[in-house]
């Protein structure tokens, strides 16, 4: 609700200082408007508890749509290989937000497949890639698992820790909220972090790797080698 604010105050323009410069802006923010960070928190949180009770909560979730929904569901449709959710959100928000887009999937609070409330989530999502690697569809040495986050600073935590790079692919997903300079950040990095487009997501789901195909078909056995050698 504060950068709600601050872009209907400063309009387009004040984008890149909120992104980049959030940690500062606020608390000058809220001095000038003379209010409390915990009154805006209360606020938002009642009127989002108010407004999941509405419909089932589908008015709200139809305020946060799927990137090119079209294909992400039709990917995980597809999806044969087990996925796991690790988030520092609330598991109710969680299961209410995937069971809105994902009707078919069934998801409830209780799944093996959702570790949330991962607070603070360096560490705590951490735990839960260790937590995973030993549940036994993963626990092979041989099988690939992948790890798809928008926090630069998780991933580069995660990125130190012997164990899980031993075990995971880490990628920064470019069409989440990092910011442009982390964008260029992890293509310098020599960490083992990866930059993951959203179509890159989508093979990954649909065929287990990151082909880099554009042309609408499956990829050929030779592509797939060279997305495996990369």
């Amino acid at each position: 609700m504060l950068h709600a604010r601050l872009l209907l105050e400063h309009g387009p323009s004040i984008e890149h200082t909120i992104l980049t410069e959030s940690t500062t802006l606020l608390p000058t923010a809220l001095q000038q408007w003379g209010i409390e960070a915990c009154q805006v928190s209360n606020h938002f949180e009642s009127h989002r508890a108010n407004a999941l009770k509405v419909n089932g909560g589908k008015d709200w979730y139809a305020l946060s749509p799927l990137y090119d929904e079209a294909a992400l569901k039709e990917a995980f449709v597809q999806l044969n290989a087990p996925f796991y959710i690790a988030t520092s959100k609330k598991a109710s928000r969680v299961v209410g937000l995937i069971n809105y887009h994902f009707t078919h999937l069934n998801f409830d609070e209780d799944s093996p497949r959702l570790f949330a409330d991962l607070i603070p989530p360096n560490e705590q999502k951490a735990q839960a890639l260790r937590t995973i690697m030993t549940r036994p569809v993963a626990a092979h040495p041989s099988t690939t698992l992948h790890f798809i986050d928008d926090r630069l600073e998780t991933l580069k935590h995660l990125a130190s820790q012997p164990d899980i790079m031993k075990r995971y692919k880490l990628y920064l997903a470019t069409w989440g909220y990092c910011t442009l300079e982390e964008l260029e950040e992890v293509r310098t990095l020599d960490d083992g972090i990866r930059p993951v487009t959203l179509s890159d997501f989508i093979e990954l789901l649909k065929w287990g790797l990151i082909a880099r195909v554009d042309d609408g078909c499956e990829p050929e056995e030779y592509e797939k080698q060279q997305a495996l050698m990369e």
